[in-house]
């Protein structure tokens, strides 16, 4: 906690140095004052270019955290930086894969849980819950988050995951469609014309001939 405290130090240090200073007035500043939109955005780029040097502070006292293997600290400072800005994904990412390399499983699917639910239309938000469940096998439990993303252009690995649990599943004809539609946003994916390939053999090794 200690090193953490030295984090907002630094903060209150970068602050000063802008010429600005923490209150606990609207939206970050002091209610009393009466600013023009002129300067409202000035401080807007003020506070933008504040935590920007605060989130590298904290990115490389990570690394040195992560080195010496203090993963509570890391865990502390992703918390704070994933409080601060809840739409952000790395934040969120982060905080959940570090939770689970001490097998705080629980923690990290609530983390993930509450980045989708937080951030509702951000076409990848569900994609950290969903893969959580398929690393540990559930694959049954995939679709149901993915599959209303796919009208959302998620990225790449969210049709993926699908299609791969797909074929957890055995619903090889599920598992070609996605594959197709990966291929219409992104025609040059090789990988998902093979494994549309690979599933189509499957199926056709599968049914007896004649019928």
């Amino acid at each position: 906690m200690r090193k953490i405290a030295w984090l907002f130090v630094g903060l209150w240090t970068s602050m000063a140095a802008f010429g600005a200073t923490p209150n606990k007035g609207h939206n970050g500043y002091d209610s009393s004052l009466k600013t023009s939109i002129k300067s409202r955005k000035r401080q807007d780029a003020r506070v933008d270019a504040i935590w920007s040097r605060v989130e590298n502070q904290i990115t490389a006292q990570g690394d040195v955290w992560f080195k010496a293997g203090d993963y509570p600290a890391i865990i502390n400072s992703e918390r704070f930086l994933s409080s601060e800005d809840p739409a952000d994904y790395d934040y969120a990412t982060n905080l959940g894969w570090m939770l689970e390399n001490i097998e705080q499983y629980d923690e990290a699917l609530a983390v993930y849980v509450r980045y989708r639910k937080d951030n509702p239309k951000a076409p990848d938000a569900a994609f950290p819950e969903a893969n959580f469940y398929f690393m540990r096998k559930a694959y049954a439990r995939v679709p149901a988050l993915l599959l209303s993303t796919m009208d959302s252009h998620p990225h790449p690995n969210s049709y993926r995951l699908l299609a791969h649990s797909y074929e957890k599943l055995g619903l090889y004809p599920d598992a070609i469609k996605v594959w197709k539609s990966l291929l219409a946003a992104h025609p040059d994916d090789r990988g998902a014309l093979a494994n549309q390939r690979k599933d189509e053999r499957f199926i056709q090794k599968q049914t007896p001939p004649g019928s």
